[in-house]
């Protein structure tokens, strides 16, 4: 609600003749569109608190969204840097990616053969990523510097997590206990890759495959503040399914949004039975054509919530096993990393409690780790193996309004003290 609205591009960059001559040139190949019916999103959310962050939302979906970047491309970034794809499997992935995104219209078809980067064009490299046998392609804008051009801070997300919803279910379960309930989840399809990037962003996201150039019109995993931006879209889309459309606590993780409702309202929508509230969220986004797929509009009394396996008649959220191997197998890597030291990002990937990272903001610049993270990661490894499962919500869990009285205290290395009553206690 009190979020400040999304920038525009700086006008050193928007006047800067060489560029806006680049700009000309690219034209045909530079389009800024998004499935979004931007027209009838905006009518929908005119009544939104916080309207200057709405007409920011609504002109970036128009004219392309700008990441946040404040820095002089020439200085910061160079020009090209090549793809880290090296083996057959990864290349085939890649050319296979390309073609689907030309199709899409979400890269521009190849430049010219002899084609010659212009003034404020970069070629970021890509890689391949696989995920259960499935390719994933990422373009690194870190290699470029453009990464380094956009401050930390505006990457920083709050996002709706499983302890507040876990808090959702305890209450719900409460206050019905005798009725049916029943979860529902409902995915974007392509979330990021809904959101045009703003012309002169695109002149930065030029990627090569075969030799031959193409633009990439959408904004990208690897650019730091692409979730900042997706999530002001969701957060919009959040808002008008719980203030408009009634549905109670609707919560949304990237592009994920899920909730409950009661067994007994289910209805049939598109030839399926689904429960009421989800239905209405769904025909909220085919009224502004938001992209989504059937198969991935899931409900039942247990679903998997973001990789949580999530229970309502049991009221537990609980790990998956696979969940448990893969941060068992992740602790491993990170503790064999050589001669016991990890890169800041490795860190960061892993956790974020330890001291050993204050201070320090080079990505790869290498921490070393200390008996002391060894121990408390390798304990915390070995209590995940024999763990059944790892429950986060107790249905006997009392709420503050339920506490028979209060009592506040904290401690020092020298004592205790605690507040009772307006009443003060040092031990």
């Amino acid at each position: 609600m009190t979020a400040p609205p999304l920038p525009s591009p700086p006008e050193h960059l928007l006047n800067n003749p060489q560029i806006l001559a680049t700009l000309h040139s690219m034209s045909s190949y530079i389009k800024v569109e998004t499935p979004f019916n931007v027209d009838c999103l905006e009518l929908l959310l005119s009544t939104h608190p916080n309207q200057p962050f709405v007409a920011s939302v609504i002109h970036s979906l128009r004219e392309g969204f700008w990441p946040f970047y404040e820095a002089e491309w020439e200085e910061k970034c160079k020009q090209k840097v090549e793809n880290y794809v090296t083996a057959e499997v990864g290349i085939a992935a890649l050319k296979a990616h390309r073609d689907q995104e030309v199709a899409t219209g979400r890269w521009s078809e190849a430049l010219p053969e002899d084609f010659v980067l212009l003034p404020g064009m970069k070629v970021s490299p890509m890689f391949v990523v696989w995920q259960k046998g499935k390719a994933r392609v990422v373009m690194d804008q870190t290699a470029l510097g453009f990464n380094d051009g956009i401050p930390r801070e505006e990457a920083k997300v709050k996002y709706d997590d499983m302890h507040t919803f876990g808090q959702v279910l305890n209450d719900v379960i409460k206050e019905h206990p005798n009725e049916e309930l029943v979860l529902f989840k409902s995915d974007v399809a392509k979330a990021f890759l809904n959101l045009p990037a703003h012309p002169l962003w695109q002149l930065c996201q030029v990627v090569s495959v075969e030799g031959r150039f193409h633009i990439v019109r959408r904004l990208v995993f690897g650019t730091r503040t692409t979730p900042c931006c997706w999530c002001s879209v969701s957060a919009l889309l959040c808002w008008f399914g719980t203030e408009k459309l009634g549905i109670p606590n609707l919560h949304v993780y990237m592009d994920d949004f899920f909730g409950w409702d009661f067994k007994r309202n289910l209805i049939i929508f598109h030839g399926k039975k689904y429960p009421k509230r989800q239905v209405q969220f769904l025909v909220f986004w085919d009224m502004i054509d938001c992209p989504y797929e059937a198969r991935k509009q899931d409900w039942g009394v247990w679903l998997l919530i973001i990789g949580f396996l999530t229970d309502i008649m049991k009221g537990f959220i609980s790990l998956t096993q696979e969940s448990i191997d893969e941060l068992v197998k992740a602790i491993h890597t990170f503790l064999s990393s050589p001669n016991r030291k990890a890169a800041l990002r490795d860190w960061q990937h892993l956790t974020e409690m330890y001291h050993k990272m204050s201070d320090k903001t080079l990505q790869f610049r290498h921490i070393p780790i200390n008996g002391e993270v060894h121990r408390d990661l390798t304990w915390f490894s070995d209590m995940l193996k024999s763990a059944i499962g790892i429950q986060f919500v107790d249905v006997q869990v009392w709420s503050d309004s339920e506490a028979d009285f209060v009592c506040w205290t904290d401690a020092s290395n020298i004592g205790l003290s605690f507040v009772y009553a307006s009443n003060g206690f040092c031990y």
